[in-house]
């Protein structure tokens, strides 16, 4: 029993795992995420994804009859976020805003991640500046841990906006780059919040439910 390069349904559907390679001796039941929420194919999209918003994970199982039909991520959501939400809608920002500086340890951060129960830490150099976004895939794949995030965080040129910005801003590059978060920084360049992939969700699920689009 292995893992895939980048993940893995176990235990014949209940569960998913990202792994990244890091260990090939991990097997997938050593580190599996069990479902949380689960649903029909044909079942309502507005009451799903309400159920998403509300879970710890970032997926919902789609289960026929004759067995696993497929996944709903929140990065599927964004694929259709365009359709479902006014482009020009305010930033679903969230805040305050969890930082670490480049010199933090990656257990360090897991460690605040996990106490936090948040995904992402943005990551600001000593004049509070952002200078990058770590995310909790990120510092699982860090070996050793003791490493500095400095040397964990995505080498990619940073994406943030202002808090001028619209939601139409953030989508295509949520999506087109698989970003899971954006900050959102003032004219000094230092963090006032962040827009995150369930950030995204919530504003659908408020849309959703305010035009009722899925009777």
């Amino acid at each position: 029993d292995g893992v895939f390069a980048h993940g893995a349904l176990v235990d014949g559907g209940s569960g998913w795992v990202w792994f990244d390679g890091g260990d090939p001796s991990v097997v997938a039941r050593d580190v599996a995420v069990p479902a949380d929420v689960v649903v029909a194919p044909e079942a309502d999209l507005g009451a799903a994804l309400r159920r998403l918003a509300r879970s710890p994970r970032d997926f919902l199982q789609v289960v026929a009859e004759e067995g696993l039909a497929g996944l709903l991520t929140e990065h599927d959501l964004l694929r259709a976020a365009s359709d479902l939400v006014p482009p020009a809608a305010p930033l679903p920002m969230s805040s305050p805003v969890a930082t670490v500086g480049p010199d933090t340890a990656a257990d360090h951060a897991l460690r605040l991640q996990r106490s936090l129960g948040i995904r992402h830490l943005v990551v600001v150099g000593v004049d509070g500046a952002v200078v990058g976004v770590v995310s909790r895939r990120d510092l699982h794949a860090a070996w050793p841990r003791s490493q500095p995030v400095r040397d964990v965080m995505p080498k990619n040129p940073l994406v943030a906006v202002t808090t001028t910005r619209h939601v139409g801003d953030v989508l295509g590059p949520m999506r087109d780059l698989h970003l899971g978060c954006i900050p959102v920084i003032d004219e000094e360049l230092r963090p006032v919040g962040v827009v995150t992939r369930r950030d995204v969700l919530g504003l659908v699920v408020a849309g959703l439910e305010e035009e009722a689009l899925f009777p």
